[in-house]
């Protein structure tokens, strides 16, 4: 096992913008194929949901919030398929690994690190909560505060416990 970064191909230029600049689909090709691919527009309302749910103390309104959001979407989507394609051309046969839901046959592979109500839940967006039985689930902080109490580990939060 190794460990690829972009300054392996970029040295210290701006990874960003290089790595934008150089993989990354333009933002019309992107609406192309989400109007045209079932699976592209999953991915992108998948993805969109969490901006809005992460975004505290927005100060316009929830629709303004989501139209943000929405357009900031098309850029994770870009930086997505811009470090997979970087990653395809200089490792080839290397397996990829996500804790995104993928397609059968795409280019990563999908895990679950923890059970979780729908495919689109990971750790980014969510906390570990620990059921009385001694099984983990992911779920929404504020539900995860309202169905326990937040365990602390070396004096840090660590996870919700069911109580």
């Amino acid at each position: 096992m190794s460990v690829f970064d972009l300054r392996d191909v970029l040295g210290d230029l701006p990874h960003d913008t290089m790595v934008h600049e150089c993989y990354a689909p333009t933002v019309d090709a992107l609406r192309a194929e989400i109007r045209a691919n079932e699976h592209a527009l999953a991915l992108y309302r998948g993805i969109t949901r969490f901006p809005a749910e992460d975004t505290a103390a927005y100060p316009g309104t929830r629709s303004a919030l989501q139209c943000e959001c929405r357009q900031r979407v098309y850029g994770v989507i870009q930086h997505s398929r811009a470090w997979g394609d970087l990653i395809a051309e200089h490792h080839p046969h290397a397996v990829r690994l996500s804790i995104h839901t993928q397609l059968i046959g795409a280019p990563k592979f999908g895990i679950r690190l923890l059970d979780a109500p729908d495919a689109w839940t990971t750790p980014w967006h969510s906390v570990a909560r620990c059921r009385t039985d001694g099984t983990w689930t992911l779920m929404p902080r504020a539900k995860a505060a309202q169905l326990g109490r937040l365990s602390q580990r070396d004096g840090s939060p660590s996870h919700f416990e069911q109580d």
